[in-house]
């Protein structure tokens, strides 16, 4: 998960699922901040799942796993 990415989660025991905007996440805390309804909320990472991604952001992986296999084809 990266900043941007549309997410969902629940708050503790909730059986309803939210959709916000990941803002911030922090996997040595397993601590993710998301915007929904203009507040910033701090959910633990079992509590969110990734519900798609921004644009920008399937760009980058895109762009990185091409140099990874690049840089796989080029020491072999």
């Amino acid at each position: 998960m990266q900043p941007g990415d549309l997410v969902r989660f629940c708050e503790g025991n909730e059986a309803t699922w939210r959709i916000g905007i990941l803002t911030e996440y922090k996997k040595w805390y397993k601590i993710a901040k998301i915007l929904w309804q203009g507040e910033i909320l701090d959910v633990h990472a079992r509590h969110v799942q990734l519900h798609s991604r921004h644009p920008d952001n399937v760009e980058m992986i895109i762009k990185t796993e091409e140099e990874k296999s690049m840089k796989l084809v080029t020491q072999k």
